[in-house]
């Protein structure tokens, strides 16, 4: 559909039905399907699925879903068959290989061009908060922090960040807004919640549900809490531990 748009590799070209961090969200859990499925059964189908799935992370150019892929599916190769050094060694391997990759194919001046390149920006000059998602997003959390501070407990009610900062609209950050919306309370509930399924259950929807938590880290109002609570609630209803 990219391709019939004569956009294939534009960020801006819109996917059929999602933009494109729900885009990277819906690939991201496919890739940790994908990739689950070829630890415990290994074979080339299974391998180039995962790959197909992983390079369509890396296709949705956004950062939230690339940045939380990359952790959970460390997570989740690490958690299955439990910690060993050897894994730390295999996964500093792999990004070493990665990145010699990169830099010999000579990509590194694209990724510096874009999107991803924001956050090198950022770290040589700073935060322009006027433009860019970076800034957007700091200005939204400082905006965020500081009215939770002046409404800890009682929160100041749903879809009523927009009334504070009516240009920036929702916190960007599905955590925070649940906590200045909502109130401590609901967000001692919530939060015991997330740590709950993190620390039991299957590993694939544990690694899922962290997936989403770092996504909702940077993207999204509390309505976008669909895509996390399933897994949830599939986690509390099959609280299976094993490996397999």
């Amino acid at each position: 559909f990219k391709a019939a748009q004569s956009g294939l590799m534009d960020r801006d070209v819109p996917y059929l039905l999602n933009g494109p961090i729900v885009f990277g969200w819906l690939m991201g859990i496919g890739a940790l399907s994908s990739i689950y499925i070829l630890i415990l059964e290994r074979s080339l189908i299974n391998l180039l699925i995962a790959v197909s799935l992983s390079l369509a992370v890396l296709w949705s150019g956004s950062k939230g879903p690339i940045f939380a892929y990359l952790l959970s599916a460390i997570f989740m190769y690490v958690v299955i068959g439990g910690f060993r050094f050897g894994k730390v060694m295999q996964i500093w391997i792999f990004f070493t290989v990665v990145i010699v990759a990169i830099v010999l194919s000579g990509s590194t001046e694209k990724i510096l061009d874009s999107r991803l390149g924001l956050l090198f920006d950022v770290y040589m000059n700073g935060v322009d908060y006027s433009e860019g998602s970076v800034g957007v997003r700091l200005a939204s959390y400082e905006s965020s922090l500081k009215l939770i501070s002046e409404n800890l407990f009682s929160g100041i009610g749903p879809g009523a960040f927009a009334k504070y900062e009516p240009e920036l609209m929702y916190p960007h950050n599905v955590h925070l807004e649940v906590l200045l919306e909502y109130g401590l309370m609901v967000f001692a509930v919530y939060a015991a919640l997330l740590v709950y399924s993190v620390i039991h259950g299957n590993p694939l929807i544990r690694s899922i549900i962290i997936f989403f938590v770092i996504c909702m880290s940077f993207s999204g109002d509390v309505s976008y809490l669909r895509y996390l609570i399933p897994f949830l609630f599939l986690n509390i209803l099959y609280p299976n531990q094993a490996k397999e």
